[in-house]
This record gives C-alpha cells, sequence and structure tokens, in this order.
C-alpha cells in the first residue's frame, strides 16, 4: 500500500511542476475560452488570477475580492488539512 501513496504523491508533484511551469499558466484567465475559464475556476490559480485582475485592472477594492479571498482561504483550509491528515497517517504506521 505504500507503493501506492508513493505512486500518488511523484504524480502530484510532477503534474503541479509541468503544470506550474507551462506558459499558460501566467496568462490572465480574461483570455481563456469560457470552457477554459471555466475549468480554471477549479483551481486556486484561477481565482487568485481572476482577483488580481478584479483588484488591479478593473478598480476594485477589498469588498470586490472578498469572495476570491474566501474561496482561497478555503482552498487553503482544505488542502491544509489534507496535508495534516496524510502526515499524521504516514507518522502514526
Amino acid at each position: 500500500m505504500d507503493d501506492v501513496w508513493f505512486a500518488i504523491a511523484e504524480g502530484g508533484t510532477c503534474g503541479g511542476r509541468t503544470c506550474g511551469s507551462s506558459p499558460i499558466s501566467t496568462v490572465p484567465v480574461e483570455f481563456f475560452s469560457p470552457a477554459s475559464r471555466t475549468a480554471a475556476f477549479a483551481t486556486p490559480h484561477g481565482w487568485a488570477s481572476d482577483g488580481f485582475a478584479a483588484l488591479t485592472r478593473r478598480g476594485g477594492d477589498l469588498f470586490t475580492i472578498a469572495p476570491h479571498l474566501g474561496v482561497l482561504l478555503g482552498f487553503a483550509t482544505l488542502l491544509f488539512s489534507l496535508g495534516a491528515w496524510a502526515l499524521r497517517r504516514a507518522v502514526t504506521r
């Protein structure tokens, strides 16, 4: 079973590095097609990019980006909890 978790971790690391280093990761969300834009909001990057655009290019303020910050906080909470659970599981084995 440890080999399975190791393979999942390696796949996630490689996939994250591949997606993060691709040129499309630096393109503003406004340039995406509607389908790609919808898919981008399944990731924290899509929310952060759109919030940054609202703040800098569309003249937004803190209240304008509050939903973006809330979603990013939710992503952070979820991923931190998942990481803490995985660490505890690995340490107690």
